[in-house]
């Protein structure tokens, strides 16, 4: 028997996660909007730049859905191609659009004031690592002083193909942030249990120049 917390948890963090892919690599991203328009659904996708960055001129750009029976199996991917609506270098930044003739499950916004978010709230993150269907790991906030380019710090562990991952508070399993890079050392070594997300006003402040709504 699942309990009604995991199903929200299934809900909420994993069917809204999927894979971003190019020519070159692959990443993460989750579906942030499903709306109903005419007769299909209209579908909005968050991930960084740098993921559909080899592909912007291309546009040739796709992204993976999965369908899970039993609530967590992977029983279909469905892929589709996607447009860029637009992207931001700086903020490393990129929002994507479809059409699906059948409602997705997108994430839930955070719903509180940014600094309410402190050192030590438990997260999870959720991203296409290494190519595989979304797996989920788990960490804490560990540092939101945005000093170094608007970047929180988080401890989840994140390898490639977590970029565009979302990041969500572990109490109410709001998206408060996109893994954007790993920790790395000065000699280049990657620290995969240490991530930099774009924090969730970031986020807020780009999708405002591209959806009229408030998410």
């Amino acid at each position: 028997m699942i309990s009604e917390r995991t199903k929200r948890l299934y809900h909420n963090i994993l069917y809204p996660t999927v894979m971003v892919g190019t020519k070159k690599a692959n990443g993460s991203g989750v579906v942030i909007s499903s709306k109903k328009k005419e007769d299909q659904y209209e579908i909005y996708i968050l991930t960084n730049y740098h993921v559909i960055s080899s592909s912007v001129e291309s546009k040739s750009i796709k992204v993976t859905f999965f369908r899970y029976g039993n609530w967590s199996k992977v029983e279909e991917e469905v892929i589709r191609d996607v447009e860029i609506v637009g992207y931001n270098k700086k903020l490393d930044l990129a929002l994507l659009k479809l059409y699906l003739d059948v409602n997705h499950p997108s994430v839930c916004f955070y719903s509180k004031k940014v600094t309410d978010i402190h050192i030590f709230n438990k997260v999870y993150a959720c991203g296409c690592s290494l190519g595989y269907s979304p797996l989920v790991t788990s960490g804490y906030v560990s540092r939101v002083d945005e000093q170094e380019d608007n970047r929180w710090i988080v401890t989840s562990s994140i390898t490639d193909g977590s970029s565009g991952s979302g990041v969500y508070l572990v109490k109410n399993n709001q998206l408060i942030g996109i893994v954007c890079e790993s920790g790395t050392t000065g000699k280049n070594v990657d620290v995969d249990h240490i991530c930099f997300i774009i924090p969730i006003n970031i986020i807020r402040k780009f999708l405002k120049k591209y959806l009229r709504r408030n998410l």
